[in-house]
């Protein structure tokens, strides 16, 4: 049966990613005062790779931290101008400027990179690749009791189904926020290459190592530890009252264990799965592909469990 993900993508989540922000000088101020030494600020601001060297410098051996508090202004003032200057010429937000501008976003062709991306051998590739991701979940969850990143895997693969053709998701709270979620996430592919594959199989591990440098990497990267960030307090809710037994400071370390696992685990995971299978849908749009290939993903995590257990 076709897929209508035609591609579908809510108006109201375009208009939201092509928001031009301003940075408010008192957050930058707050992020100075509490992170300075460590480039938060300038992570705040747009200026990763400064961000970095303060990190490994200590602020610059705290010279530099000490002043920018002199400095915070303008380099708010900066940031807010060029933004201010994108949205005269029409160009997207400094954060997304991977992107084409809104006037050029045409939805209703396939992506630019789907030529280079369809046929047998990615859709085999693509397949194999959610098999080995299946099976070692399902042998991690059997082995360590973990269910979180099924859970979450399942989620996505309901919302991926189901978001880009049942319009009334959206008056529904919850599935409301998880469809404008997946609509954000099909932007992003829709507009960024991404790759083969092996590229697909790496991005858990060059996905953080390239984030200081590429601003595609950072957007994808903060769209998954968005999902993962939104479960793992989800799954703490579920969890407080058994941590409360373990009393105060060792229920705390084990929420804040469970928490940094949920995120871990989700961005491990669900990346190359939510890559996978949102490039098939751009580029094939048949729902049969992508039930197939959540169905092999999960074949092969019961298979795991079931070696394990």
């Amino acid at each position: 049966m076709e897929l209508d993900v035609d591609p579908d993508f809510a108006e109201e989540v375009v208009q939201d990613l092509y928001r031009y922000q301003h940075k408010k000088l008192s957050t930058a101020r707050l992020w100075l005062f509490f992170t300075g030494i460590v480039g938060g600020h300038l992570f705040y601001l747009g200026h990763p790779l400064r961000g970095l060297a303060y990190f490994f410098t200590g602020g610059g051996v705290l010279v530099l931290w000490i002043r920018d508090f002199a400095r915070v202004r303008a380099l708010v003032d900066e940031y807010n101008l060029s933004e201010d200057q994108r949205q005269a010429k029409g160009m997207p937000p400094q954060a997304l400027s991977f992107l084409p501008p809104k006037a050029e976003l045409n939805l209703d062709e396939p992506p630019r990179w789907s030529a280079r991306r369809d046929g047998r051998a990615v859709l085999f590739g693509g397949s194999a690749l959610l098999a080995l991701i299946g099976f070692v979940m399902g042998i991690i969850t059997s082995a360590v009791g973990v269910w979180e990143p099924a859970t979450i895997i399942i989620v996505l693969m309901l919302v991926t189904l189901t978001a880009a053709r049942w319009p009334g998701m959206h008056r529904i709270p919850i599935l409301r926020d998880l469809s404008r979620w997946n609509h954000r996430l099909r932007l992003y592919y829709f507009s960024t290459d991404p790759g083969s594959v092996w590229l697909l199989a790496a991005r858990p591990v060059f996905g953080p190592l390239i984030a200081p440098w590429s601003k595609q990497a950072r957007a994808e990267i903060k769209l998954y530890l968005q999902l993962g960030v939104a479960f793992a307090l989800l799954f703490i809710i579920f969890d407080v009252r058994e941590m409360q037994t373990s009393g105060f400071w060792v229920g705390f370390g084990l929420m804040v264990a469970e928490f940094g696992q949920t995120v871990v685990y989700t961005y491990v995971f669900i990346a190359p799965v939510g890559a996978i299978l949102i490039t098939q849908q751009l580029v094939a749009r048949k729902d049969g592909v992508v039930g197939l290939m959540c169905v092999i993903n999960l074949a092969f995590g019961y298979l795991g469990y079931w070696l394990v257990g």
